[in-house]
């Protein structure tokens, strides 16, 4: 099996909702597979090359994602 060199993160995907005025998160699964993608798509079309969970928060945001990092989760936020 294949172990990723230094530090790695999972990437998971979260939809947002107002409910009650109240952000609600709940987890996606249909869709995360397809979001991941376009996120690696957008991280090689930049250039960027992060080498930190810290780096890749920034480079994602900078593409215009929500991010957020969580330990070793890099938590990606849809909005409705």
């Amino acid at each position: 099996m294949w172990k990723a060199p230094g530090p790695a993160v999972s990437v998971r995907v979260f939809r947002e909702r107002l409910v009650g005025g109240v952000p609600k998160r709940t987890v996606v699964s249909h869709m995360a597979k397809a979001t991941r993608g376009r996120i690696a798509h957008d991280l090689i079309k930049s250039g960027a090359a992060p080498r930190t969970p810290e780096e890749l928060l920034k480079a994602v945001a900078g593409l215009g994602h929500t991010v957020e990092l969580n330990g070793a989760n890099l938590d990606v936020i849809l909005h409705d």
